[in-house]
């Protein structure tokens, strides 16, 4: 049942028609390790990396029709961060020719209001967390030896998973961190080599230790 939320999220999305490859479309697929900041159990200040993605937003006028967590006053309490940043290594978009391309990828999100349980469980476990995100993903081309990486474009998404629990001892008491997660990405925008991208990409994994992306980009 732990696996229920996961096919909710991917039958939601996959349904909403976006990220779909056209007929013709260069497609690659794109792959890498996600990991993500602030650690889980030394989180800090739960805005630290809001104010990244609010420039992003503003800049790209993206996600404007979302209402992000951090934007409520008052905000409702969260165990680890409103906003968060990635750093997806061992990167590559793979063409048909099945040669890798290796990439650098770089990532900042932030939880959206979403119409879920606000304890944020599920009925089949109280150690399942279901969340609704917006991310950006930059990529850029592998740096040469004594050249700077070239910027790619970025990709706008909107995200929809699961997060799965476990307390951990801590001196202030026992704290529920996530273990693993299931997500997926749905591309609604993108810059440069992305513009006109479709783009459907899946987290599996921790996040915060080392998460499996994988997922399909169509230009």
């Amino acid at each position: 049942m732990k696996h229920l939320p996961c096919l909710i999220a991917s039958a939601l999305l996959t349904c909403a028609g976006v990220g779909i490859a056209q007929a013709g479309a260069h497609c690659e697929t794109f792959i890498g390790t996600l990991t993500l900041e602030p650690n889980p159990l030394n989180p800090g200040d739960p805005l630290q990396f809001c104010d990244d993605f609010q420039q992003i937003k503003r800049v790209e006028r993206m996600f404007e029709d979302a209402v992000f967590v951090f934007e409520l006053d008052p905000r409702p309490p969260v165990s680890l961060a409103y906003c968060f940043k990635g750093t997806i290594s061992n990167a590559s978009l793979i063409g048909p020719n099945g040669k890798p391309r290796p990439v650098e990828a770089t990532s900042f999100s932030a939880l959206t209001v979403n119409a879920f349980d606000p304890n944020g469980t599920v009925p089949s476990s109280h150690l399942a967390q279901l969340f609704t995100a917006a991310s950006v993903v930059t990529i850029s081309s592998a740096a040469e030896p004594g050249k700077k990486a070239k910027e790619l474009g970025s990709i706008f998404l909107r995200d929809m998973g699961v997060n799965f629990l476990k307390p951990v001892p801590t001196p202030g008491g026992p704290v529920l961190v996530p273990y693993s997660s299931s997500e997926q990405l749905i591309g609604v925008g993108g810059t440069r080599e992305f513009a006109r991208a479709s783009v459907s990409l899946q987290i599996e994994g921790n996040e915060f230790a080392g998460a499996n992306v994988f997922g399909t980009v169509c230009r």
